[in-house]
């Protein structure tokens, strides 16, 4: 799913919990960095910009949290 916005994710996450699916309260933006890296045969951890790394990061942790 892509997120253009943080409304469009408070909606999506406020539906899933509604409907009892487990959700991370970290996700990402549809961002051209992440399209690049990843193009580039990289994670999405890598991305050059700080601040989109450390986001991509925290969803990962919560993911594997969850596990």
């Amino acid at each position: 799913m892509r997120l253009s916005n943080q409304t469009e994710s408070q909606v999506i996450q406020a539906y899933l919990k509604k409907t009892g699916y487990a959700c991370s309260p970290y996700y990402l933006m549809e961002k051209a960095s992440y399209k690049q890296i990843q193009n580039e045969g990289k994670t999405i951890t890598e991305v050059k910009y700080k601040k989109l790394a450390q986001q991509a990061q925290k969803l990962i942790d919560s993911l594997l949290d969850y596990l």
